[in-house]
């Protein structure tokens, strides 16, 4: 997100990748757990927030 000014900006810096998350981002995980590759997957949290939840 360079050059983001405003209240995006401040959030942006806020995550520890330094970036506001792409809709593309959130589809591919939604994507891969509704996908068959996912089938032993069961009883876990999916965080996909640029790594807020570990600060």
């Amino acid at each position: 997100m360079v050059g983001v000014v405003g209240p995006d900006h401040q959030l942006a810096s806020q995550v520890p990748l330094g970036r506001i998350g792409c809709p593309d981002e959130i589809a591919a995980v939604a994507t891969f757990l509704a996908s068959d590759a996912s089938s032993f997957v069961n009883g876990v949290d999916w965080l996909v927030d640029g790594g807020q939840a570990q600060v």
